[in-house]
């Protein structure tokens, strides 16, 4: 199911995704091939699902907050899925992330076993650092950071 939530979270931000990609390699200056575009796929699309798991496990303490009826955030899909309180479906995605980027790490690797071009290691290396980027963003950003520990030590004081 969460794989499911996955990819139906990624297949619906692909567009942006996709037009991401595609800057990245424009402002690079990138060209690559429709093969090296074919054998760098399952890299981007793997790192896509550990940008949106990364951005769930930060973003969640301020979306709990928050009013709705849709779920766009795996948390409380693994607290139903597995009867799971918050702070133990955070930490099993933790652990769905980290095995995320260890796939991630091999699909590089097994990039790296073939020839690549100069071109295909810089758009690579360009993902790497998108991907890291964006969890430091995630993990440090007042957004997700600085709202909810206020509205957390109200309630607390309350």
């Amino acid at each position: 199911m969460l794989f499911e939530f996955a990819v139906s979270k990624t297949s619906a931000d692909n567009d942006v995704g996709r037009v991401c990609s595609h800057f990245t390699r424009w402002a690079m200056d990138i060209s690559l091939t429709d093969e090296e575009m074919e054998a760098v796929r399952e890299f981007e699309w793997t790192l896509g699902g550990v940008l949106a798991l990364t951005n769930d496990y930060f973003s969640w303490r301020k979306e709990k907050l928050q009013c709705t009826d849709r779920v766009r955030n795996a948390v409380p899909l693994l607290m139903r899925q597995y009867g799971l309180p918050q702070d133990a479906a955070r930490m099993l995605l933790k652990g769905i992330i980290i095995d995320e980027e260890e796939k991630a790490k091999r699909l590089r690797m097994k990039l790296e076993e073939g020839e690549m071009s100069t071109e295909l290691k810089r758009y690579v290396g360009a993902l790497e650092m998108y991907a890291g980027g964006n969890c430091y963003w995630s993990a440090t950003c007042p957004r997700y950071n600085k709202p909810q520990e206020e509205q957390e030590m109200k309630e607390h004081n309350t």
